[in-house]
């Protein structure tokens, strides 16, 4: 599989056009969002290394997408496309370069190659402690071995790829899947509950509910500040999963009461 890059522009023709230039210049596999709900879900829902952001996006400000997507997956590479001529202002967001408008088909893959053999300042590591390749928390962690055994044991009865669960800003202890898209996923759903982020979806108070092309998540805000969010890729009924994810929350409750006696 080729170098997974999202294009971001509400110009389909020419994000089309961009899409096909870079995967006729390399090993791309390019996907294209029109809207900046539509980039966030593909990005928490994807495994993206780079993202091309038009600037003048119409449904949300460029720069609220940009940090939203810095938020939700760290190590993303970022490139933007300028409005015209106009200078860039990024308010302190990292990028690795820029796409004018007109473009050179020839100088894509040039521009795409070194903004990916730059290292971001902005990483996971920087953000947050991290655990670093198992999701079982160590014994080091303050989150007991017992909820990691209950979020497996739970996996299995909810048929959810990934559950994650804490208190932002620690770091979630979670099971299923890749580290660091369960790291996107505790963020996005933070980021949402607490504000920061646009919701392309459903909430109700407490709860979030979104269901994409890819799958579905749904996540509870809890008590005492504690999160836990899941990502389902089957076809599982909101009724079903409502039920059994509000029997989780109630041993999770259980347990973090009877680490903090």
């Amino acid at each position: 599989m080729g170098i997974e890059v999202l294009v971001v522009d509400n110009d389909e023709a020419f994000a089309t056009i961009l899409k096909e230039g870079l995967e006729s210049q390399g090993d791309y596999q390019v996907s294209i969002a029109t809207s900046g709900e539509e980039a966030l879900t593909k990005v928490v829902e994807g495994s993206f290394r780079l993202a091309i952001v038009d600037m003048g996006l119409k449904d949300m400000e460029a720069l609220t997408l940009l940090k939203a997507l810095r938020e939700v997956k760290p190590s993303l590479r970022m490139m933007v496309i300028p409005v015209d001529d106009e200078e860039v202002q990024l308010n302190g967001i990292e990028i690795l370069g820029t796409i004018p408008k007109p473009f050179f088909i020839g100088e894509l893959s040039d521009l795409i190659k070194e903004a990916l053999s730059r290292k971001p300042i902005y990483t996971e590591e920087a953000k947050t402690a991290a655990p670093s390749s198992s999701s079982r928390p160590s014994s080091a962690s303050p989150a007991p071995a017992e909820i990691f055994s209950t979020l497996e044991k739970h996996q299995g009865e909810l048929n959810a790829y990934q559950i994650a669960f804490g208190k932002p800003p620690e770091a979630p202890v979670w099971v299923g899947g890749e580290e660091e898209k369960a790291h996107s996923l505790y963020s996005w759903v933070a980021g949402i509950f607490e504000g920061e982020l646009p919701l392309p979806g459903r909430r109700e108070t407490g709860e979030l509910y979104y269901r994409g092309d890819g799958g579905s998540i749904y996540a509870l805000r809890m008590d005492k500040g504690f999160i836990l969010a899941a990502v389902f890729y089957t076809d599982v009924p909101l009724g079903m999963v409502r039920f059994r994810m509000k029997r989780l929350e109630e041993e999770l409750r259980k347990l973090v009461e009877r680490q903090e006696e």
